[in-house]
């Protein structure tokens, strides 16, 4: 079984993560991610082992964002204070929905470790979350006016939500690297807002919605202008993603460039939570086959930067 420890490290991350860089809280949510993805899916001996064993890597190297912080009672009243932050506010989308996404692994995390809710610990957590609040709307998606986003219609219930996500995402066949990012962040997102609905949050969660069904249109952008010819299609991996033997085949190869800000972590769990939402078969299993995204093995893209690759239709 895995350590507890490392929901204790996820937590701490996501709380010292405002110090450095907004973008460093993926690091606190990949731990808390793997946790959880470990204890609901009681994952075999072999690939929870090989697991743990990427997650020390990634503490070792970013060892600043796991310091432990000094010890203090907990109040646990506190953590009102981050759904708090993000009453009327998660309508905007906001690089990828990591104002949703950061709350909930904090949410979670803390529902299970209250005696982390201490002052420091949440003030951490509620700076990162201030900062990320702050950041504004993303005008433009490489150089594409958002404005020129086609809007779907707005889901009505939780399973239409998920279900939307996961048609849009995979309407893309094959999957490619340099898009990961986008692509993989709508289904985080989505699955944030789920999550902290059954946190007990659902009001906040609900009006986070236009915020999802905006990044699933400029996920449709991406369709519509932009040169897939660019791109690197994704590998589709040899094994399955959750087994022994995948780990065992990517133990040594896996790198920093894997880890990718967390995504190989999180992406994981969160795409196999929010399978839980879905009631179509047919899309079920199209999103499974499409699993090679949210798996991530190694970044192939192709340039060195996004203008190599992220060209658009009208300068070809």
């Amino acid at each position: 079984m895995i350590d507890a420890g490392y929901l204790e490290k996820g937590v701490t991350g996501l709380a010292r993560a405002v110090d450095h860089n907004w973008s460093q809280g993926h690091f606190g949510c990949a731990l808390a991610a793997t946790w959880d993805l470990c204890v609901t899916r009681g994952l075999p001996a072999g690939a929870e082992e090989a697991l743990q064993e990427q997650l020390d890597r990634v503490i070792e190297a970013r060892s600043h964002l796991f310091e432990p912080f000094p010890a203090a009672e907990a109040e646990p009243e506190l953590v009102a204070e981050i759904p708090a932050l993000l009453e009327g506010r998660l309508d905007v989308l906001r690089h990828g929905g990591h104002d949703a996404i950061y709350s909930a692994f904090a949410l979670d995390g803390l529902r299970t470790r209250p005696d982390m809710a201490t002052p420091e610990i949440i003030e951490g957590i509620t700076r990162l979350l201030e900062g990320v609040l702050d950041l504004g709307p993303e005008g433009q998606l490489w150089g594409v006016p958002v404005e020129e986003e086609e809007l779907g219609p707005l889901a009505t219930s939780e399973t239409e939500l998920v279900e939307n996500a996961l048609r849009t995402a995979t309407e893309f066949d094959p999957m490619y690297y340099e898009i990961q990012g986008i692509v993989g962040h709508l289904l985080t997102h989505t699955h944030a807002l789920v999550m902290l609905s059954r946190l007990g949050y659902p009001e906040v969660a609900r009006t986070g919605w236009e915020a999802a069904r905006r990044h699933a249109a400029r996920v449709r952008l991406l369709h519509t202008h932009f040169d897939k010819s660019y791109w690197t299609p994704v590998d589709p991996p040899d094994a399955d993603p959750l087994s022994p033997e995948f780990w065992a085949a990517e133990r040594d190869t896996l790198a920093d460039s894997s880890w990718g800000y967390g995504h190989f972590f999180k992406y994981r769990y969160q795409f196999y939570d929010l399978l839980r939402y879905v009631e179509d078969p047919v899309l079920r299993q199209r999103a499974i086959a499409h699993m090679p995204l949210l798996i991530m093995n190694g970044f192939k893209a192709q340039g060195s930067n996004p203008e190599e690759y992220m060209v658009p239709v009208e300068s070809v």
